[in-house]
């Protein structure tokens, strides 16, 4: 700064259009003003260097933790999202397995007073006939198939519903 302040001064003592001795000092008073407000300039530019720098390292910062978190959030709710889809098809498999068993316990006590029916409306016990009792038995052999498929059907169910939520 001194030399620069020195070397100005050099310069307007060479210049013949500023001959008098108050001039060169307004001169020298502006030079050294100007340079003044440079250095000024230049100390603002080192601190708002920093600032700006300090700023930009604030920003990664946010943006790397941003992203750590979208990385860990999103997984997580898409897991919730689809136990929870799982749980819904979960109680809407139960409910159907619900209304099975329901339909097959009516179906087991309709058959069960058909046959009764039809034991009532047998011969009595002193005329036995061989070819009715034939009759109920297949037919009471068919009720018990019946049962049986209806039974594998909700055991097939169970086994779907077990698979979907080991998938879940």
């Amino acid at each position: 700064m001194r030399s620069l302040l020195e070397y100005g001064h050099s310069k307007l003592d060479e210049n013949k259009s500023v001959s008098n001795e108050i001039e060169k000092q307004i001169w020298g008073d502006r030079l050294e003003k100007r340079l003044s407000d440079l250095e000024l300039s230049h100390t603002i530019l080192m601190q708002t260097q920093k600032q700006v720098d300090l700023l930009m390292m604030n920003d990664l910062y946010l943006v790397d933790k941003i992203l750590a978190i979208l990385g860990t959030t999103i997984p997580i709710w898409r897991m919730q999202v689809a136990l929870l889809l799982g749980m819904e098809k979960t109680n809407e498999q139960v409910l159907v397995q619900n209304k099975i068993a329901m339909a097959t316990e009516t179906y087991v006590k309709e058959n069960g007073r058909i046959l009764k029916r039809e034991i009532r409306k047998a011969k009595p016990p002193k005329d036995i006939d061989v070819e009715e009792i034939k009759k109920l038995n297949d037919s009471f052999l068919r009720e018990i198939d019946n049962l049986s498929v209806i039974e594998n059907e909700n055991d097939q169910i169970v086994t779907d519903t077990k698979q979907l939520l080991l998938k879940a």
